[in-house]
């Protein structure tokens, strides 16, 4: 069990920053990455999902900014509310 709040992963970043570039203005998104703290991980119990939730994370009120597949065959989806950062869903 992971304590909170605490910095992203290197894999984690790693997987954000992949699908952010994926947009066509990245930069506002990518600048906000080096001051995310993850509050919280998904808890469907599918131990293949490693979806976190970020300190401006609300529910209900993200939607999704960017996602792709990745090489190793995840799927990545990024969310933000209100123009911040707020979920990376990993499946």
């Amino acid at each position: 069990m992971s304590e909170f709040p605490r910095p992203l992963t290197e894999k984690e970043k790693c997987y954000l920053v992949k699908a952010l570039q994926k947009r066509k203005r990245p930069q506002k998104y990518l600048d906000q990455v080096d001051g995310l703290q993850v509050v919280g991980e998904c808890g469907c119990g599918d131990p293949g999902c490693g979806s976190v939730y970020f300190q401006h994370y609300e529910r209900g009120n993200s939607e999704c900014i960017a996602h792709c597949f990745l090489e190793d065959g995840k799927y990545v989806a990024v969310f933000a509310n209100g123009g911040k950062l707020s979920e990376l869903e990993i499946i």
